[in-house]
């Protein structure tokens, strides 16, 4: 992300909340990875993950050795843009 400055202005939480979705919009990863990325615990990675779920956001779960989360909805399509507008009316509220 271009402007990923602009984002760290954010809370921790609304900004690591957005990351994941760039990220499991692109690739799948551990709980374990997300976390090192996040520079959060696995735990705190999981409530992360469920809050999506519970905002509507289709995220799959794989068990297993090479298991791990993605976003498993190919109608999101978010740009960077999409952050940065979410951020910008956080910002206001």
């Amino acid at each position: 992300m271009e402007n990923i400055k602009e984002i760290k202005n954010y809370s921790d939480t609304v900004m690591r909340t957005i990351l994941l979705l760039s990220l499991l919009k692109n690739k799948k990863y551990t709980a374990s990875e997300l976390a090192e990325i996040l520079d959060c615990s696995a735990r705190q990675t999981h409530r992360l993950i469920n809050g999506l779920r519970a905002a509507g956001i289709n995220v799959k779960t794989e068990q297993g050795r090479y298991g791990g989360f993605k976003i498993n909805d190919n109608r999101f399509n978010v740009t960077e843009g999409f952050y940065l507008d979410i951020l910008r009316k956080l910002k206001n509220d």
